[in-house]
This record gives C-alpha cells, sequence and structure tokens, in this order.
C-alpha cells in the first residue's frame, strides 16, 4: 500500500508541474501576440507603363518607435485580374527599412495593380500592409490608307483589348472596376483624320463638354 500511495502522489506532483509549465508558456505567447508593429509599404510612383520597374519599400517599426531590423518580408503582386505577377522575400535593416523591385511585363494590361505585405519576426510579431499603383496600357494599331501605313495608339489605366482598327472606324473594349475613374487617349495622325472624329461607348455617342476631349497638333 504504501509503495502504491508514493507512486500516486509523484504522479500527481508531476502533472501539476507540466501543468504550470504549460500555462506560463502560454501566458508568454499571448503577450507577444499583442505587440503592436508600425508597417509601411509603398512604390516609388504612382503610375507606371508597361517594362518598367516598380521600386517597393517600407519601414517597420515596434510599438514605441524602434526600427526592427532582420524581420522576414513577404511581398505579393497582383494585377487587375488578381493573377500574381511578383512573389519575393526580402528583410528588414537594421533602421527597419526594407526594398524591393520588379519589372513590369512588356504586355502588361492596364489597370490597378494591389501588392500585399507582410512582416514577421520571431517573439516579436506579425504585421500586414497592402497599396496600389496603376499601369498604363500602350496599345499600337497600324491602318494602311493608300498603300500607306499609320499608327494609331491607344494610352489607358483600363484594361483594353479587343482592337479592331480600318480606314473608317477604330474600336476597342475597355474594363476597369467598377467605381475607378479611368481615362483613354487615342492618338491619331493627322493624315487619317480628314473628317470629324466622333466618340462611341457602348453605342451612345458622347458629346462634349465635358467627353471627349479632342485636341490637335502638327502631327
Amino acid at each position: 500500500m504504501r509503495n502504491k500511495t508514493s507512486i500516486f502522489l509523484y504522479t500527481i506532483i508531476s502533472l501539476m508541474v507540466v501543468y504550470v509549465a504549460v500555462s506560463n508558456t502560454s501566458n508568454l505567447l499571448h503577450e507577444t501576440q499583442q505587440l503592436k508593429l508600425t508597417f509601411t509599404v509603398q512604390t516609388d510612383k504612382t503610375r507606371y507603363y508597361a517594362n518598367e520597374t516598380v521600386k517597393i519599400n517600407g519601414k517597420l517599426e515596434d510599438d514605441v518607435g524602434n526600427p526592427v531590423e532582420n524581420a522576414t518580408i513577404s511581398l505579393e503582386v497582383k494585377d487587375p485580374n488578381n493573377n500574381t505577377i511578383f512573389l519575393d522575400v526580402t528583410y528588414s535593416l537594421p533602421n527597419g527599412t526594407y526594398q524591393d523591385s520588379f519589372r513590369l511585363h512588356p504586355r502588361s494590361i492596364g489597370g490597378e495593380y494591389k501588392i500585399y505585405a507582410t512582416a514577421y519576426k520571431e517573439q516579436v510579431g506579425k504585421a500586414v500592409a497592402n497599396t496600389t499603383f496603376q499601369v498604363i496600357q500602350v496599345e499600337r494599331v497600324t491602318v494602311q490608307i493608300n498603300q500607306t501605313n499609320y499608327t494609331l495608339i491607344i494610352e489607358s489605366n483600363t484594361t483594353i483589348a479587343q482592337i479592331f482598327a480600318n480606314i473608317t472606324a477604330l474600336e476597342f473594349t475597355s474594363t476597369a472596376p467598377i467605381g475607378k475613374t479611368g481615362f483613354i487617349n487615342v492618338i491619331i495622325p493627322r493624315e487619317v483624320n480628314n473628317t470629324q472624329i466622333k466618340v462611341f461607348i457602348d453605342g451612345v455617342q458622347l458629346v462634349p463638354p465635358p467627353y471627349p476631349i479632342i485636341t490637335s497638333n502638327s502631327t
């Protein structure tokens, strides 16, 4: 009986020690997750053309403004169709800043691109930030008139597709998120423009003012 009683008491003491240790660890983790971090992400410009380099930078600080170095910075960039076009991991410097960059594809579509950034450091915490930038899509289409080729240029911060052009008309589709403001610039050589220019959207003619804005120069 004594031997059995001793074993029983030892088991209870062991369980109590383990329980206390786990509880203390849980409290430490809870305190770590409560740390507030200041994390930023931005680009060097708000608008880019296809094939340009996008430079990303930001900073990570703790809750009292001290820089957090050697934190893992994960970056993801998505195009207007929600396709991932860039993934990378970098690290914060001693002053808390970080930098990264990537080159846009030559055939990048126009529209709003989103950057998702996540910062993490063990025993410090995790923070997320995001930002956006626009890509200007440039499309060129050739029209032949009297055996001479002329190039029409379309520039837009929306997604341009289904382009069709002949000697009398230029047609294309333009898509963008609802609620966003877009612009479309069409450059037509003077030699092609021998008549009045008319602009239609979904079959409805736009009559200025305010749009379309039509200007001309010597070219």
